[in-house]
């Protein structure tokens, strides 16, 4: 008997995996979305974890059917778990991207020396 999913002891146990990496991206969110009133530089490297978090946890999913896609016949269906671990994974990501493209644009105008007039 194969057992495809996440939880059982005879598995993968890439769903622990995910769970973990899922409570430790949603962690990280809050110092990054400034509730712990940090400042611009210390949110965007919040918001970097954050992001990398949630690229971490996509890949859970993606690697996850790039793997049964490679070493089982087509009928295999992977589920809807790997789906929604690339989803959550993409989202979390993308939480953090109006940060980390803002703080890019500051340090941009902030390096700048304006010239007298």
């Amino acid at each position: 008997k194969v057992i495809t999913d996440g939880y059982t002891d005879q598995g993968a146990g890439l769903g622990k995996l995910a769970l973990v990496g899922s409570i430790i991206g949603a962690g990280l969110t809050v110092p990054a979305s400034g509730l712990l009133g940090l400042d611009e530089q210390r949110r965007w490297r919040w918001s970097a974890a954050v992001a990398a978090a949630g690229g971490a946890l996509s890949l859970i999913g993606i690697i996850w059917v790039a793997s049964l896609a490679r070493v089982s016949d087509l009928n295999v269906v992977t589920g809807a778990g790997a789906f929604l671990t690339m989803f959550a994974g993409a989202i979390l990501a993308v939480t953090s991207k109006k940060i980390l493209l803002e703080f890019r644009r500051n340090k941009t105008y902030d390096d700048l020396q304006t010239a007298a007039a």
